[in-house]
């Protein structure tokens, strides 16, 4: 138990301000998060009961296109209640087929994302190379499901495109960063 006293005093009235009992930290006296010691659901709206971290394996998708070697592929999420903070860096060896270069490619997400006009997300890439045309800006948006689209800015002047099957070859390398809410 921590306590505090209103002037500060060790002398006085005292006011408890944090109790932690079986593995569970309280503030008490004030609005806060509670840390359960195992993660349950839980209706208290200032309950922590789902966090995790973890990694997974993102991966492109293009209709028509088969992205059939990855020389790198790394993925990292963390996921605090229904918000997903996800870093992905994906590098190819081998693009093949080209019945969809001109479809959308897409990026792999570990969760399912929320729905809904109000959950518009976008997110950053950090790095870029190996793309078959000169592009100023890159980033990510939301898309469906469990993907996310890459968007390019082809040239200064102009505004964004998706980025296709034929702007990929077999040394591309791109680093994404997106937070999102996610439907679980």
């Amino acid at each position: 138990t921590f306590n505090t006293s209103g002037s500060g005093s060790a002398y006085g009235s005292q006011n408890e301000r944090m109790r932690i009992d079986n593995n569970i930290m309280t503030l008490t006296g004030l609005q806060g998060i509670k840390f359960q010691a195992t993660q349950s659901a839980s209706s208290d709206a200032n309950v922590l009961d789902d966090y995790e971290e973890g990694s997974y394996t993102p991966t492109f998708t293009c209709t028509g296109v088969t992205f059939s070697s990855y020389a790198y592929q790394a993925g990292y999420y963390v996921k605090i209640g229904k918000m997903v903070n996800v870093f992905a860096a994906i590098s190819l060896s081998a693009v093949t087929g080209t019945a969809g270069n001109g479809n959308t490619v897409l990026v792999t997400l570990p969760f399912s994302q929320q729905s809904g006009s109000l959950y518009w997300i976008a997110g950053s890439v950090g790095h870029w190379s190996g793309l078959s045309s000169t592009v100023y800006g890159l980033f990510c948006e939301a898309d469906a499901g469990t993907t996310i689209r890459l968007r390019k800015m082809p040239s200064a002047s102009t505004g964004t495109t998706d980025l296709v099957g034929s702007d990929m070859t077999s040394s591309t390398f791109i680093a994404v960063s997106l937070t999102y809410p996610t439907s679980s």
